[in-house]
């Protein structure tokens, strides 16, 4: 067992299934990756993020509860890079636990639809490069204090459909080089300090190609709109309101 490096469990079953008797982090010292699916997570939160040598946890259609808010481990691990966290449907704001990993680099969160907002800890994730957020169906904004991600480079914002408005210090982002943001409907307006940016790309929409007209040194790549995948998604974040 600790010469383990990749972990992965999948549940192909109707219900959760809940992890029992999860080995110590001294038992999976050379563990770099986890992949879990269809899981319950809640009770193996804080041994997961001691993990000493950890580099990527993917969780797939999770029940992640409160695990990440309620318990910090005694020794939270450095090494985590990556995070990716796909259809977790009881996920309604950003773990306060993850604030704390300061090497985090990559994040992705995705049709995770309950999701509504990101903690003000987000701002702790200076090291962060990646961060996609794409199909999170009613997430309303993105927080204000997000000016310190300097290294922040790609951001993904696809088919966020309750987007309504970009963080006004997002131009203090000097890293940002795109930004995926088609299907955004409820976007309206974009903060002024984008002129501050100046090798910003971004890909969009025609809806959206409108706002970016005054933003002379952005360049926009329009994709053409798939009409019935937006009713679709409009639909479903609908139901879950």
């Amino acid at each position: 067992m600790k010469k383990l490096k990749v972990l992965i469990i999948t549940n192909y079953g109707y219900h959760f299934s809940d992890l029992q008797n999860f080995p110590s982090p001294q038992s999976l010292s050379c563990l770099t990756t986890i992949r879990l699916q269809h899981v319950s997570v809640s009770s193996i939160c804080t041994p997961i993020l001691e993990l000493t040598n950890l580099r990527k946890l993917s969780l797939i259609m999770c029940r992640i509860g409160n695990g990440f808010n309620e318990f910090m481990p005694n020794k939270l691990t450095s090494t985590l890079s990556e995070i990716d966290i796909d259809s977790c449907d009881d996920l309604l704001t950003f773990p306060s636990m993850f604030c704390n990993l300061i090497g985090l680099r990559k994040l992705s969160i995705t049709n995770c639809h309950e999701l509504s907002s990101l903690t003000e800890g987000f701002r702790n994730l200076t090291n962060l490069e990646v961060l996609r957020l794409a199909s999170c169906l009613n997430l309303i904004e993105l927080p204000e204090s997000m000016g310190s991600m300097q290294k922040l480079r790609d951001l993904d914002l696809t088919d966020c459909l309750s987007l309504k408005k970009l963080p006004e210090d997002i131009g203090y982002l000097s890293g940002l080089r795109m930004i995926h943001m088609r299907g955004c409907t409820k976007l309206h307006e974009i903060p002024l300090s984008i002129n501050d940016l100046n090798s910003l790309e971004v890909v969009c929409d025609l809806e959206i190609k409108v706002l970016w007209t005054e933003f002379t040194k952005v360049k926009v790549q329009v994709v053409e709109e798939d009409t019935l995948a937006t009713l679709l998604k409009i639909i479903e974040r609908d139901m879950h309101v």
